[in-house]
């Protein structure tokens, strides 16, 4: 399998940037879903669906936007803001982020941060990395008072959660996977709504890095789970200690 870094990361780097001209001058639009949308979302995503076009033209593209390629082969799901909320607060956890998949689940995948000019790749059987620094294997340790746990914006809505340290939000489901894997947290509470185009590049990372996704019940996360199916993510050790009964519940 080549080398899918020099293809992807410069898209996600332009796309970012496009984003980052527009920050603190568009006001976003509510869609359907009720999530937000921005002019810049949209032009994002029509740099990341060309660029994709033209260097992988058997592929699927699938973007939040809209965006539908049809193709033959592996699916690409591209979000052109991924913490679009956190874009248009003036916030900095929020970038283009793309995932490519497989039969066997997430191949690739990168997600750019263009506040903090931070750049992550991750690709199947290659590792995962931050600019060009590799991320060493997740610490298996079990959570102590100084852990960090990524929740949800709203989680004070729906749930309550018995853990030793931090919770903590950024506002993009991909940087929280992506910070899993990069070691600045143990695990994540990834609630009920995701889709693939928010968590498929982080999860290649996460892979990379001996981290897991799993479902309430136990099972190994795959993309085609619904996406009413909340998980969780991190080492093997934070998420066993997430599925004791008792650790989160609902209020």
């Amino acid at each position: 399998m080549e080398d899918l870094r020099p293809s992807l990361e410069p898209l996600l780097m332009a796309a970012g940037e496009l984003a980052l001209s527009h920050f603190g001058r568009v006001a976003g639009q509510r869609k359907d879903d009720d999530t937000l949308v921005t002019v810049a979302d949209k032009l994002a995503e029509d740099i990341l669906v060309t660029g994709l076009r033209e260097r992988f033209p058997d592929d699927v593209i699938v973007g939040e936007e809209g965006a539908r390629i049809e193709g033959s082969g592996r699916t690409w799901f591209i979000d052109p803001i991924d913490g679009t909320g956190s874009y248009l607060e003036g916030l900095s956890y929020w970038g283009p982020t793309a995932g490519l998949v497989d039969e066997r689940g997430p191949l690739a995948g990168g997600l750019y941060l263009p506040r903090l000019r931070e750049s992550w790749f991750g690709q199947r059987g290659r590792g995962a990395f931050r600019g060009d620094h590799r991320l060493p294997p997740l610490d298996q340790d079990a959570p102590g008072r100084d852990a960090v746990v990524y929740v949800p914006s709203r989680f004070h809505r729906w749930g309550w959660i018995d853990f030793p340290g931090k919770c903590r939000n950024l506002g993009s489901l991909a940087a929280h996977i992506t910070m899993v894997a990069a070691g600045a947290a143990v695990a994540a509470v990834v609630p009920p709504g995701w889709r693939p185009w928010d968590v498929a590049g982080a999860l290649c990372l996460l892979g990379e890095v001996g981290g897991v996704a799993v479902t309430p019940g136990g099972e190994l996360l795959s993309l085609d789970h619904p996406s009413s199916t909340p998980f969780f993510v991190g080492s093997r050790a934070a998420v066993d200690y997430l599925l004791q009964p008792g650790r989160l519940r609902p209020r």
